[in-house]
């Protein structure tokens, strides 16, 4: 009889913790899958919120002007003067940066004056975008190897940028040889209206 007592005790001690190790593994199962949902709702919420930031920034401008785009950029117009005497000859550069406009005067080697003028942004725009409509462009170099000892003008435009232009312009018997092409004389013109009494100042340094 006790035989059999300690039998069936035994039999049920063994269902116990048979049962008792079915709900550990249960309970581990509910908070492994509990963890993973916890998961894929946070991946889920952190891309979400990662495709609305994407959305969010300003697409770019597609129809930014030229002229929107020259804040830092530099414009020269250089002239060289005629081969005469030191006493006689001046040539002068006019070189245009936000902020300000530069005057140099040289005779050939020998800087005679230079000098900076405050530029408001304001008249830096209208110079910019006056000579935007210009169309000024490269172009094959025209030249008369038979001339020698004129003047020559050099522009400078949008140095820095892709917009970037450069070339000379020759006047020698009356007519005009170099490599650009579009309205240089009324680009030359902008430049000069940037400084006042110019012609005085060029005349200033010959005493």
């Amino acid at each position: 009889m006790k035989v059999h007592k300690i039998a069936a005790w035994s039999i049920s001690l063994i269902v116990t913790i048979f049962m008792a190790c079915n709900n550990q593994k249960s309970e581990k199962k509910e908070t492994s899958e509990t963890d993973t949902t916890v998961i894929k709702k946070v991946n889920d919420t952190t891309a979400t919120a990662d495709h609305t930031a994407t959305n969010d920034q300003a697409p770019p401008n597609e129809n930014t002007s030229p002229n929107d785009k020259v804040g830092g950029y530099s414009f020269t117009y250089s002239f060289t003067d005629a081969s005469t005497a030191p006493q006689y000859h001046r040539s002068y550069m006019i070189k245009v940066s936000s902020g300000q406009v530069t005057l140099t005067v040289t005779s050939y080697q020998d800087v005679l004056l230079n000098s900076s003028t405050p530029l408001s942004e304001s008249a830096y725009d209208n110079f910019t975008q006056g000579i935007s409509k210009l169309n000024i462009r490269s172009t094959k170099e025209t030249t008369n190897p038979g001339c020698t000892g004129g003047t020559s003008e050099k522009l400078d435009l949008f140095s820095g940028s892709p917009l970037h232009v450069s070339g000379e312009i020759s006047d020698c018997g009356g007519k005009k040889y170099g490599n650009l092409e579009g309205n240089t004389s009324a680009a030359i013109l902008l430049f000069k209206n940037l400084v006042p009494d110019l012609a005085k100042k060029i005349d200033g340094t010959r005493k």
